[in-house]
């Protein structure tokens, strides 16, 4: 499993959470995030790999919008 979490500049989305990927998703494939309390797609448009020192090892960034 790999460690990321996701980011969007659109309202109403909670992507705040620290998640697990079973794969790195690649661009343009959908992600599903929280929208106003329920189960929602967005696209995958940005992909950064990085390092955490908060959780000692590597993790993803995915950036998403619709």
């Amino acid at each position: 499993m790999i460690k990321g979490y996701c980011k969007t500049n659109l309202d109403d989305y909670d992507c705040s959470s620290v998640t697990q990927f079973v794969a790195v998703p690649r661009i343009g494939e959908y992600v599903v995030v929280t929208y106003k309390g329920k189960p929602s797609k967005l696209r995958v448009v940005n992909i950064t790999h990085l390092y955490s020192n908060m959780f000692d090892g590597p993790m993803i960034e995915v950036e998403l919008h619709n």
